[in-house]
């Protein structure tokens, strides 16, 4: 809720801006009004409330299907298939190897440990840095034509 309360004024002062400088300067063109419709604020805290709830459903219900005693024990984690793979391997003889210090491996192995979170986090930080580049590239466009 508290994000809705600050998202939502902060999208239309930044729309406002954005008309003002953007479409007025550079495409010449005067709005003929500023006002938001009452749907599009409607939608935007539909969005807010209902996406964070449907983003942890599946994370609860999976929650919900292990047994507290599983989720204590360290079953649950020799379960999960960690250190079967070939990268956890190349890691202990990495180890042996060149002495990796302690800490080192250990931050390592934690990220390793859930390889979809990792893939995700992956793909999350090369989309952001794909869509940085492309507006600082649209930008430098659009200072160069107009």
């Amino acid at each position: 809720l508290i994000a809705i309360a600050v998202g939502i004024p902060l999208a239309l002062v930044t729309s406002r801006f954005l008309m003002e400088s953007l479409v007025q300067e550079l495409l010449n063109v005067m709005p003929d009004s500023y006002s938001v419709p009452f749907s599009l604020i409607a939608i935007q805290a539909a969005v807010g409330l209902l996406l964070p709830l449907l983003a942890g459903l599946a994370p609860v219900i999976k929650g919900t299907r292990v047994t507290t005693q599983k989720a204590l024990s360290e079953a649950g984690m020799e379960a999960s298939g960690y250190g079967q793979g070939w990268v956890e391997k190349l890691l202990d003889l990495a180890q042996r190897i060149a002495s990796i210090r302690r800490p080192l491996l250990l931050a390592l192995r934690n990220t390793l440990r859930h390889k979809g979170r990792l893939v995700q986090t992956l793909v999350v930080l090369v989309i952001g840095t794909a869509l940085f580049v492309s507006v600082l590239s649209v930008r430098a466009s659009v200072d160069a034509t107009v």
